[in-house]
């Protein structure tokens, strides 16, 4: 998912660019591999379409090269700036449609804007509003572990945090971690509009 710099999801609708959806397909591929390897070796840093793509990374290939392509037939004037143009709509598309993490836009020029991971959580300290994630499913899929493995992933990347651990049932957990200026939470136990209800109450300090 995408947020705006007010934390607002990211609603623009972007189409294939005159490709092909298999093309279309392809590229989105591409650049969701690319923006994962980005925010493995470079946390806490911005990325962008010129970032992954452009500069010493610009001598394109299958599949990104399509795009220039495209415009070359199209008979664009400036074929490589309306390709980048392409490719910075679908990285948006990309970050919009990934299910698995959050991004937030942290710049307004677009098409060279950029973006966080909002696990490198000093974007965070942006945002005033508080922000919730919640994991959906039918029962016995495994979002109980999956909240579990999410909180052992964020203690691990960040060993130094703060963890408070507050009233939570047998193995079940509700912990707040806290980084810097920014306070994640993390509860585990659901299933139920009256368990949700009071994790939330305790993860945002309200006490009984």
């Amino acid at each position: 998912m995408l947020l705006d710099n007010n934390g607002k999801k990211d609603h623009i609708t972007i189409g294939n660019r005159g490709l092909s959806d298999a093309y279309a397909k392809r590229i989105l591929d591409f650049l969701h591999g690319e923006v994962y390897g980005w925010c493995k070796n470079n946390p806490g840093e911005e990325l962008s379409a010129q970032k992954l793509v452009g500069g010493v990374n610009s001598n394109w290939q299958e599949p990104i090269v399509e795009m220039y392509r495209h415009r070359v037939q199209a008979g664009s004037s400036d074929p490589v700036k309306s390709a980048g143009r392409d490719c910075g709509y679908f990285l948006r598309r990309v970050l919009q449609e990934d299910d698995m993490r959050d991004y937030i836009r942290t710049g307004t020029t677009f098409p060279g804007q950029h973006y966080k991971w909002m696990l490198d959580l000093n974007v965070v300290q942006s945002i005033e509003q508080k922000i919730i994630l919640a994991v959906r499913g039918i029962q016995n899929r495994g979002k109980t572990n999956s909240i579990k493995c999410a909180f052992n992933l964020f203690t691990k990347r960040y060993p130094n945090a703060n963890t408070i651990d507050l009233p939570a049932p047998d193995n079940e957990i509700v912990k707040i971690v806290t980084v810097g200026n920014a306070a994640i939470g993390f509860a585990s136990k659901g299933d139920n509009a009256t368990t949700i209800k009071k994790n939330l109450a305790l993860l945002c300090g309200e006490r009984e």
